[in-house]
């Protein structure tokens, strides 16, 4: 009987929408100390890992990378951060989400392609 390897596919996160809870914008405000409403599929992270978690990638080179606070209960669909403060008005990201695939340390990384003004 012939076989062949097939390599199973990587399970990313993907955000499929985030909401700027205080100005009740989708995808274009970030509110610094505002809550986000991030929707999409396998975002769940583990809080206790430091290498995992929510992130604002900066839009221009030599821009700082900056890590969401803590957060509790992160689900699978759903993610409700509180955006870091201090930001730079103005200052522009993407929003990313890194989870390793439960039980192991492979860390999976899903960027969302919108970019977010610091409000």
């Amino acid at each position: 009987v012939p076989y062949s390897i097939v390599e199973q596919a990587q399970i990313i996160p993907i955000i499929t929408s985030v909401k700027d809870v205080r100005t009740q914008t989708f995808d274009q405000t970030l509110s610094p100390g505002g809550q986000l409403d991030i929707r999409g599929t396998n975002l769940k992270f583990d809080t206790t890992k430091t290498k995992e978690g929510i992130y604002l990638i900066p839009t221009v080179s030599g821009g700082e990378i900056v890590k969401f606070g803590e957060m509790q209960d992160p689900q699978t669909t759903r993610l409700m951060p509180l955006v870091p403060t201090p930001l730079v008005s103005g200052a522009t990201y993407q929003i990313e989400v890194r989870a390793c695939t439960k039980g192991t340390n492979n860390l999976r990384i899903g960027r969302y392609t919108p970019i977010f003004t610091i409000a």
